[in-house]
């Protein structure tokens, strides 16, 4: 108890040092550089910054930039623009603090925050965040931008042969639904049937993911024994750079598992993605061909509905949930990527 009740205290002082310096740097710079717009938004996740920066794509100039607080938010940024069209914060967020904890708890309760509105390319009635892929200009202009970029040579290696993308978010077994664990796969075993199947297959496995994502750890322990078709790009990428994630999403024969950042380029390079133990939200029906769902379902009236986002904001009591199961995971990754069983 005591030791919660410090970490918290601790983790408060942190965020709220963290928020103090960027909103008074951000009040400065409205103050004494007036005349240059600062472009950011009120949604913080990596997917979110992702999408934003593909929606300023040439729309970025000397009076208008785009602010990055955070290492994450800069290493993104850099990929994207050249650095007169950023503006970087003095004090940044460090890469393993959670934007999205200092956003929410934070950035948007002071009255200096002031997001901008950025109108999606695709329709202006959508957020830039719940749909986003590229069209000819962009999938173009991502190409040459990478082609500037030092890809790491075992990264190269590994797609010599036909390779999936994995990332699953993993971060209990309690099989009831909270905003926090809405996307997460309790049952990790199915995702190790599903490797070893692909694996059979003659199929590379790179796993996406950072050292922060329990799902990397505990396959790590799985998998400790060499095997030479499993591979996790945060041992691979140095400072699992943007460059080298934009690379797998470009080379690998289609994404599997959770909705979350990491299929963020996969959006924007169109490639083949199926979504695992998803929640229906009002965009999902609006993605190209190219992207499939595998909905969580729930046990209403004894009669089984997939679960809308919506309303799991809504629900005053914790509820149990079915998964996806390995089978029929398997018969859509068999039709969908088109598999030989």
């Amino acid at each position: 108890m005591i030791k919660n009740l410090i970490f918290n205290y601790f983790k408060f002082f942190i965020y709220s040092f963290y928020s103090k310096l960027i909103l008074i740097e951000i009040r400065l710079r409205e103050l004494f550089f007036s005349k240059e717009k600062l472009i950011y938004t009120k949604s913080f996740g990596f997917g979110d910054f992702v999408a934003l920066s593909l929606n300023l794509i040439g729309k970025l100039s000397n009076k208008k930039k785009l602010l990055c607080y955070s290492y994450n938010q800069l290493n993104i940024a850099n990929f994207y623009f050249n650095e007169n069209r950023i503006i970087k914060t003095f004090f940044k967020l460090p890469r393993y603090l959670s934007e999205t904890y200092l956003g929410n708890n934070f950035l948007v309760k002071s009255k200096y925050f002031k997001p901008s509105v950025v109108d999606n390319f695709i329709n202006k009635k959508i957020g830039i965040s719940d749909l986003y892929y590229g069209n000819k200009k962009f999938i173009k202009y991502i190409n040459k931008r990478l082609k500037k970029k030092k890809i790491s040579d075992c990264l190269k290696q590994i797609f010599n042969k036909e390779t999936f993308s994995i990332y699953i978010k993993h971060f209990n077994n309690n099989k009831k639904i909270t905003n926090f664990g809405r996307r997460q796969t309790t049952d990790i075993r199915k995702i190790y049937k599903l490797i070893d199947f692909l694996i059979k297959k003659n199929f590379n496995i790179l796993i996406l993911g950072t050292k922060l994502d329990k799902f990397i750890n505990i396959c790590k322990l799985k998998y400790k024994k060499k095997n030479n078709n499993i591979f996790f790009l945060q041992d691979i990428s140095k400072k699992y750079s943007i460059h080298d994630q934009v690379y797998v999403a470009l080379k690998s024969k289609g994404y599997i598992g959770s909705i979350s950042g990491a299929c963020s380029f996969f959006f924007i390079l169109n490639k083949k993605i199926l979504f695992i133990d998803s929640t229906s939200y009002y965009s999902n029906k609006m993605w190209k061909k190219n992207v499939t769902f595998l909905y969580k379902k729930i046990k209403i009236s004894n009669q089984y509905q997939k679960i809308r986002l919506e309303k799991i904001y809504s629900l005053k009591r914790k509820i149990k949930i079915i998964e996806n199961s390995y089978n029929e995971i398997l018969k859509k990754i068999l039709i969908f990527f088109k598999i030989k069983k």
